[in-house]
């Protein structure tokens, strides 16, 4: 089974050159390759390695790569991990947990142990690898690289961007019943449409544990056992439709300025683990979802991305997320996906750094892989 994994792996990144994927694709080189991979495996060839960080002494210290509950960041560090010990042979690969969500600073905080790019310290970091650091247009990361404290190492796949989302089958009987177009934000100020997005206010609290995520709804203004209350809809809730979505450090303090900046008669549950769960139940009604690409709901899913107004010069998406504005009346854009590493993994063990820069995948390959994943697959 760790054959075809690995078969799969390899076809599917961009470790080898053009010439050689073509080539693996084959069915016979592939059959011929899985027959090697398999003695490979089978006979432990593997030569076993460990990350050895040099200075006054030698130290062995395990490679610490990042994951999030983003399910591309799942599958970008599980493919690295496999990597790095079916081809490279490092033997200690440790999994971390990573709770910085989206904010570009606590990432590159955790694999420096920094708090900013001007520390000295040599103190060996929480975690040494990220595969999917999401970094928005104009953010100044230069600073961190000049000052020898990481690598960046490309991107890992096009790009990612957040959003607000209908079921199209919903968008599509608005059109032709009512000529209403509801993949435009103007759709939420209707009440014809916000009538039809009301949920269970009781259902919905039996799905969400506060407990998830405490912290980061701690972090955002409003944000009361769960949920976030726009504006307009403190004093009842009767005429607000619900935003569903998942943990609060995707966007939150972003949405709730998204939401009180267009006066939108929105409230939103975060339901944590539990988003996926829900949506399969509500299979045929309309729903309005925060979700993101890439994802498994917004691939697996028919659905419907709404248009919010373009940024103005004057706000971005980075004041917004530090809350310097307080006010963010535009759409999410595009952000980079990209790689990041310890210096010191380049400096000590080049070969972990090549293979990250050379891990990439396209649209079409992260779409099958992010199926796979949804369906308990074994990446």
């Amino acid at each position: 089974m760790i054959a075809w994994i690995f078969l799969f792996v390899l076809i599917t990144t961009d470790v080898f050159p053009g010439r050689w994927k073509q080539r693996i694709k084959s069915p016979v080189v592939a059959a011929e390759l899985y027959f090697i991979l398999s003695f490979y495996f089978n006979t432990g060839h593997t030569a076993k390695r460990h990350f050895k960080l040099y200075g006054n002494s030698i130290s062995l210290l395990p490679l610490k790569v990042s994951y999030s509950r983003r399910a591309s960041h799942q599958i970008s560090t599980h493919v690295l991990r496999i990597l790095l010990e079916e081809v490279l042979g490092y033997e200690d690969v440790v999994l971390v947990s990573d709770d910085s969500g989206l904010s570009v600073d606590k990432a590159l905080q955790t694999l420096t142990g920094c708090d900013n790019h001007s520390c000295l310290s040599s103190v060996v970091p929480d975690v040494m690898i990220n595969t999917e650091v999401w970094v928005p247009p104009g953010y100044q990361y230069n600073k961190w690289v000049d000052s020898r404290l990481v690598d960046e190492a490309g991107t890992i796949s096009t790009h990612g961007r957040f959003g607000w989302y209908l079921p199209t089958s919903f968008v599509e009987s608005l059109w032709n019943e009512s000529r209403i177009i509801a993949d435009n934000w103007r759709a939420l100020e209707l009440q014809s449409v916000l009538g039809q997005l009301l949920c269970n206010t009781s259902q919905l609290n039996s799905h969400i544990n506060i407990t998830e995520y405490k912290r980061s709804c701690e972090d955002i203004v409003g944000c009361i056992n769960g949920w976030l209350h726009g504006a307009k809809c403190r004093d009842s809730d009767k005429h607000c439709a619900v935003l569903l979505a998942d943990f609060p450090d995707h966007y939150g303090s972003v949405i709730r300025q998204q939401i009180n900046s267009l006066g939108l008669n929105i409230s939103v549950a975060w339901l944590g683990s539990e988003l996926e769960h829900v949506i399969s139940r509500m299979e045929g009604q309309p729903f309005l979802l925060l979700n993101w690409e890439p994802n498994t709901v917004s691939r697996t899913k028919q659905m419907t991305r709404l248009s919010f107004p373009p940024c103005s010069a004057s706000v971005s998406i980075i004041k917004a997320m530090t809350s310097q504005l307080d006010y963010y009346n535009c759409d999410f854009p595009p952000s980079h996906l990209r790689k990041f590493a310890w210096r010191k993994i380049q400096d000590n063990a080049p070969d972990v750094y090549y293979l990250l820069s050379k891990i990439y995948f396209d649209k079409d390959t992260l779409d099958i892989l992010l199926r796979k994943h949804k369906n308990g697959g074994v990446i």
